[in-house]
Order: C-alpha cells, then sequence, then structure tokens
C-alpha cells in the first residue's frame, strides 16, 4: 500500500504533526513529496488542504494502525515544496514558536491555498464620487478606512491580499467598508501576468577601484568556513555610496555563471525600485522582483518561474527570504542592521537567521551588507563568526559630505523659534539657485506630533491607546481640516477648536511633522517643486516608484521624508540632506534607541555628495554634544560601536544575553495582570525545577511601555540569559498554556519592538 505523511496546512501547534493517508491508485503515479493535496479531516471528514512531507511504501499484512485510514482525495498541485523547506519549517518551529505549518505558509503562494486555485477575492469602490466626497468632508474616523478606499481610487480594483499587505489593514477593515456600503467584492480570475516595474535610468557601470576589487577577490575566494562552522557568513562594512551595491552584484554574476542561484534582500519595498533598474539591466529576464504590492496572482507566476528554473535570481523583502530557489550559491542581505527584517507577526522570524540556515542547507555565502552594521553583526565579525571585509572611501573618487551640527538652542536665543535653522534656510537656498537637489529628513509624519491645551497642560489622547494623537492634514478636503489620528490603531477624529477637558480655545498642535515642513517649504521657496515621501504618501501599488522616479526626473527640487528616503537610494544631483529633530530618535524607549538614531542619522548624511558635487549636511539639535551624534557626524562607527558595546555589556543586553518576552493581551487590566503573574509564578517554579535559576533572570511581570493598545491592555515579561537555547526551552513551554478567555499571548525571542 502506498502511504503519505501529510501536514495539514495552516494547522496549530496542537494539531501540528505528520498524518498518514492512503494514495489511490490513480493517484499514485503522479503524486510527489511536496505536494499540496485535499483530505478529508476529523470526524467530519472536512475537506482540508495538507502538505506531501513524505511518501512510502508499506505491505498491507505490516499495517497496524489505531483507526482506519482514508485516502487523499485530489492533488490540488504537484510539487510545490522541496525537501529542504520542509526542514526549514521543522527549524522554524523549534525556533520561533510556531508550527510547521504556519512556517510552510510562507513558502508557498497564496493563491495556491485556495481549492480552486485560480481563482482571487477582489473589491472595488461602489460609487467613486460618492467617496471622495465623503474624504473631502472627513466623514470616516479610521485610518485604515481611509487608506483603503485612497488606495482603490488610485488602482480601481485589486485582490483583498493586496490591499491588506499594503494598507496594512486586516480583513475585518475591508468587512466594515463592504457593510456600509463603499466597497463591494467580488471574484475574478488570479492575473498569471507580472505587470513590468517602471525602471529607473542608470548611468554605465563604473570600473572597480582598487577597494572594491580587493573585497569582490575575497568574497569570491573557494569558500572559507570559520570557527569550526558550517556557514560561510561575510559582512560587507563599508562608507555611504563605497559602492557595496556594485560589488555584490559582480558576485551574484559570478555565481549565476556557475549555474547557481542568487538571493538578495533589501529592507523596505521603497528601495525595490533602484534593485529593479540594476537587475534588469545586469541580468535581464534571469531576475525576479517579489514584493508585497504583488498581487496573488503575480506572486503565483513569480514563485512559478522561481520553482521551475526559469529564474536564477530573486531580489526582494523580508519575505523573498523562502523563494523556492534549487541551488543558491549566495544570498545577499543588504542594509543588515534594519529591524524590518524581523517579522512582527507570528511566526515572528528573522530573515536574517532564515539566511543563515538557508546558506548551510545549500552550502551558499552569505552577504551582510552595511554602512551601520548592527552592534550584533559587527561583533560577530570581530570574534570571527563572520569574514569582515571593509570599504574605507567612496566609489567614482567621491568625497563624504560636510557635516554640520546646528545647535536650535541658539537659535531660540537669536529668536527663531522655526522649524528651519536659519542656517539651513540659507543653504536650501544657495542650493536652489544652483539648480541642485535637497533631502529634508524627518523621522515623523503627519502635520504634528500632538495637540496640547496651553490652559490645562491636556495632550489629547486615543481611546484605544496609550499614545497621544497625531495631527494630519486633510489634503483632499477644500477647507484643508486638520485630524487627529491614532498611527497604531488608526482612529480619526477632527481636531477640536476648544480643549475638551476645560473647554479653553487655547489648544494646538505641538511638534513636527513631514506634512508641515512641506507646508512650510513651499511657503518659503514659492517657485521650487517639493515632494513628500511617507507611508500616507505612497498608497497604491507603485506608490513609492512614482516618487522616487520623478525625484530621479528632477520633477521635484526637494524630496521630505521620514526613514523611507534615508537609506538606498542614490540621486547624483542632491547635494544636501537637512536632518530635523535628530534629538527625537534618541529618546525612544529601547535599549537600541542609540544605535538606531546612529544608524538613520548616517543613512541619511550618506544621500547627499554621492557623485561629483560636494556634499553637504545639518542636523540640528539640541544636545550637539551628545556622543552618539558627534559619532554620526563624523560618520565614525567604530568610535560609536565602542561606546554602545560597552553599554551593552554593562547592562546585560544583546550581543551578551539575549531577551526572552511574554506578552499579554486582553480586554480586562485585571485578568490581563493576574494571567502574566500566574505565568510569571510558573517561569519561577520551573526554573528552579531545572536548576537554571542562577542562569536566567526572571524580572516581575508590569505593564508594556504602551499600556493599551487597540483596546487592550498590555502585560509583559522579560527573561534575559546567555543561552538562546535556554530561553527558547523556556518559552516553548508556554505555547500551548491554558490563559484566561480574552487574553492573548505572544512569545518572542529579542523582539525588535519593545514598546
Amino acid at each position: 500500500m502506498r502511504l503519505a505523511e501529510v501536514i495539514i496546512a495552516h494547522a496549530t501547534r496542537d494539531f501540528d504533526g505528520l498524518y498518514s493517508y492512503r494514495v489511490p491508485d490513480e493517484l499514485a503515479a503522479g503524486l510527489e513529496e511536496g505536494a499540496l493535496v485535499e483530505i478529508p479531516f476529523g470526524r467530519g471528514d472536512s475537506k482540508r488542504l495538507a502538505y506531501v512531507a513524505a511518501l512510502r511504501d508499506e505491505p498491507d499484512e505490516q499495517l497496524k494502525t489505531k483507526y482506519p485510514l482514508k485516502d487523499i482525495l485530489r492533488v490540488v498541485s504537484p510539487a510545490i515544496l522541496r525537501q529542504d523547506q520542509f526542514e526549514l519549517a521543522r527549524e522554524m518551529r523549534r525556533r520561533y514558536f510556531c508550527s510547521t505549518a504556519q512556517a510552510l505558509s510562507l513558502m508557498a503562494p497564496p493563491a495556491l491555498m485556495r481549492m480552486g486555485g485560480k481563482k482571487e477575492r477582489c473589491c472595488r469602490l461602489r460609487d467613486e464620487e460618492t467617496v471622495i466626497e465623503a474624504l473631502e468632508n472627513s466623514e470616516f474616523r479610521s485610518l485604515g478606512h481611509v487608506r483603503v478606499l485612497e488606495f482603490l481610487l488610485d488602482a480601481e480594483e485589486a485582490s483583498l491580499s493586496e490591499i491588506m499587505a499594503a494598507c496594512e489593514v486586516s480583513r475585518s477593515v475591508l468587512s466594515t467598508l463592504a457593510k456600509n456600503g463603499w466597497i463591494e467584492f467580488f471574484t475574478r480570475e488570479s492575473s498569471r501576468e507580472v505587470e513590468e516595474l517602471p525602471y529607473l535610468p542608470e548611468e554605465r557601470v563604473l570600473k572597480l577601484n582598487d577597494g572594491q576589487q580587493k573585497v569582490l577577490d575575497e568574497l569570491l575566494e573557494p569558500q572559507v568556513l570559520l570557527s569550526g562552522s558550517e556557514l560561510s557568513e561575510y559582512l560587507l562594512f563599508g562608507v555611504t555610496g563605497s559602492g557595496k551595491t556594485e560589488v555584490y552584484l559582480r558576485a551574484a554574476e559570478k555565481v549565476l555563471n556557475e549555474g547557481r542561484d542568487v538571493l538578495i534582500l533589501v529592507p523596505e519595498i521603497a528601495l525595490t525600485p533602484l534593485i529593479c533598474s540594476r537587475l534588469a539591466q545586469r541580468f535581464g529576464e534571469a531576475a525576479a522582483v517579489l514584493h508585497s504590492r504583488l498581487s496573488a496572482g503575480e506572486r503565483y507566476e513569480q514563485w512559478r518561474r522561481i520553482r521551475s528554473g526559469e529564474k536564477h535570481l530573486v531580489a526582494g523583502a523580508r519575505s523573498a527570504i523562502f523563494a523556492p530557489l534549487k541551488d543558491i550559491g549566495l544570498i545577499v542581505i543588504d542594509e543588515e542592521q534594519e529591524s524590518s527584517y524581523k517579522s512582527e507577526r507570528s511566526p515572528r522570524y528573522d530573515a536574517r537567521d532564515i539566511a543563515r540556515i538557508r546558506a548551510i542547507q545549500h552550502r551558499a555565502k552569505l552577504l551582510l551588507c552595511s554602512a551601520t552594521p548592527s552592534v550584533v553583526a559587527f561583533r560577530r565579525a570581530l570574534q570571527g563568526r563572520s569574514q569582515l571585509l571593509e570599504l574605507s572611501s567612496r566609489a567614482g573618487g567621491a568625497s563624504l559630505p560636510e557635516v554640520t551640527l546646528i545647535d536650535q538652542r541658539l537659535e531660540i536665543a537669536a529668536g527663531n523659534r522655526g522649524i528651519l535653522s536659519r542656517e539651513l534656510q540659507k543653504e536650501l537656498e544657495t542650493c536652489f539657485q544652483r539648480g541642485e537637489q535637497a533631502m529634508i529628513f524627518l523621522n515623523r509624519r503627519g502635520l504634528a506630533a500632538f495637540t496640547l491645551c496651553r490652559n490645562c497642560g491636556q495632550i489629547l489622547r486615543c481611546d484605544n491607546c496609550d499614545v497621544s494623537l497625531s495631527q494630519h492634514k486633510n489634503f483632499r478636503s477644500p477647507h484643508g481640516d486638520s485630524l487627529l489620528v491614532c498611527h497604531y490603531c488608526g482612529k480619526m477624529e477632527e481636531a477640536p477648536e476648544r480643549c475638551p477637558s476645560c473647554g479653553s480655545p487655547e489648544i494646538g498642535p505641538f511638534g513636527v511633522g513631514t506634512q508641515q515642513v512641506e507646508t512650510l517649504l513651499k511657503e518659503l521657496f514659492p517657485k521650487q517643486r517639493f515632494l513628500r515621501m511617507d507611508r500616507d504618501s505612497t498608497l497604491g501599488r507603485h506608490g513609492h516608484e512614482r516618487l522616487i522616479e520623478a525625484f530621479a526626473r528632477h520633477e521635484a527640487d526637494c524630496l521630505i521624508g521620514t526613514q523611507m528616503i534615508a537609506k538606498g537610494h542614490d540621486f547624483p544631483q542632491v547635494t544636501l540632506m537637512g536632518i530635523l529633530s535628530a534629538d527625537q530618535i534618541l529618546g525612544l524607549p529601547d535599549y537600541r534607541a542609540a544605535e538606531r538614531a546612529f544608524q538613520l542619522i548616517c543613512q541619511a548624511s550618506g544621500r547627499a555628495g554621492r557623485k561629483n558635487l560636494p556634499g553637504k549636511v545639518l542636523i540640528q539639535t539640541f544636545d550637539p554634544r551628545n556622543p552618539v551624534l558627534m559619532a554620526a557626524a563624523r560618520q565614525d562607527y567604530r568610535s560609536f560601536y565602542a561606546l554602545e558595546i560597552e553599554e551593552r555589556r554593562l547592562l546585560g543586553y544583546p550581543p551578551f544575553l539575549d531577551l526572552g518576552c511574554l506578552t499579554f493581551a486582553g480586554y480586562s487590566d485585571a485578568v490581563t495582570g493576574r494571567a502574566a503573574k500566574e505565568v510569571w509564578e510558573r517561569i519561577r517554579q520551573l526554573l528552579k525545577k531545572e536548576g537554571q535559576e542562577k542562569t536566567v533572570q526572571l524580572y516581575q511581570p508590569s505593564h508594556a511601555p504602551i499600556e493599551r493598545l487597540r483596546r487592550k491592555w498590555r502585560w509583559r515579561i522579560l527573561l534575559k540569559s546567555s543561552s538562546r537555547a535556554v530561553l527558547t526551552y523556556l518559552l516553548t513551554s508556554f505555547c500551548s498554556y491554558k490563559l484566561p478567555e480574552g487574553v492573548a499571548l505572544q512569545l518572542d525571542i529579542n523582539p525588535e519592538n519593545m514598546s
């Protein structure tokens, strides 16, 4: 008898395991390991999808089972997964507290996971004019609703998965809009053609300088395994504009010529147009690009081409790490320091760790690239766990920009209480007169950070979350109305004319956002053209590409934006970068605040003067003698690293100790707190039983930094240990722990978001 061992698709850890099914004779010839099949499951024989993990022949007389075996009903799709992917999923189950099936779901395209396979659920606006009018009148009270409607005004129609990814909303948001008559659902055949992305023009490929050639030669040397490891890992550490991208593209070309595959990860979709341009010109049809703005059908088509071997080079954001390449020779992680490589949804995987696993599986080289590597990655290199490759000068003879720290206290003393310092205004005027371009970086979107009553001191806060409401300008409104928006739950309301607490009219916005900077610059320089790039301005399937292309063609003189503009872009006409409110990045409640501030400021500074024109960077701050800002101004990573690594050692943070985090969320603060305290006591008892009391630091449960989020109260338990394996074991013990009704538990190791 032919038997198949299957894993139920989307099964939780409670049902995670191998289930045996008979293979009917009519399916035996075409069924392979890795296929997606339909099976009857449970007492009611409900139809479920499953992955075939193994096939075996078993003589009928030797087959002994407690329950009669059922037959596989049909093959939905032939082999879609390989054995190395099953191995990867099992390792993810061990590391990330998910089921094997949940891990496998990341490796199969969504279009395959429907019974029909070719149809996808989509939606469109019911009445475009009514929606426009409602948006102009600020009738909506949810930022998620506004995002979806503006997305559909641009795209006309789109699949549900595409909208949820692009607008960062849940299915319930779409259901509410449909229930209220704003949108309607329909089913269409999945698109099988991948829309060609508009590529940016690129200059001819330059000859490598001596530094680049030396690094490339070291990278292409026969594989040398370090410290007895099976992993061949390299860290390419080079100043901004040193030509790291050209080095890894040359390495990719060599690997492809040897008949092997290449995988390139970039941290954000905003960087996709630039890498698309270079890959299209360098590798033509051999390259595939994966990102969240592709429809389900387009993702399926790219996946099919990769799986069949038509595409040998894959580039994309975090999820591209699961691309079904057969023989990977090189994995590149660009801007390796970025937190976006860590998933904030279950499974909470880290693409950098997945890359290490895949590199070992395929005996591939792993190349991490950054001008500002993470403290953890740089220490790995210094310890010999990866090989350090350095580029100390810019490519093409360009020099690093001149950086100036501007003391905002002196500006206030001189009577300038505006957003822009006098020197930055002067440099902007000079830059525009020369016909050059400028960029303004501010890591806060919207019109203002919060709204404050000057009479009673009341700050308007979100009813659902323990955060202040940010003020945004409604550009669709003919009256320019201001809206108060929660950046966490998306709630929106009109900005009040009087304080809801004391009734005073002395209420107004405080702090600065990208919308306010854009408005001010247009007033100061009415003849210049400005573009704003943040999450609010990049809706639509190709919102990022259109803005970047327009700026690259010099259709705007200045680009204002959040961290989207701070890294990866190469605009030869940009000679001036202004960095506003550098202090607010340093003030985040996170042990990595200094590291992230240094990285963002260095990366933003690196956008200026990348070609033949000299660059200038002005950093506005109220603390110009801050050692982090001073090191960033000098682009002195090693000086910053020396300070930061010592502080991490003293405080016991990664890379010296790993953090385990249990986050509880529930609608009742008291019930959620009791659940956290009960789990804390069980952890304490488990540590005592296992004799690990001295190796693990267990902290008392407390409210999370943001106590309430989306109406749910949040409690947290932190653990520290020098052994990640011990932390993983402890947290795994609570994967299926019975919690009070309405309380959810999230488990994570070294979370990127500590709020």
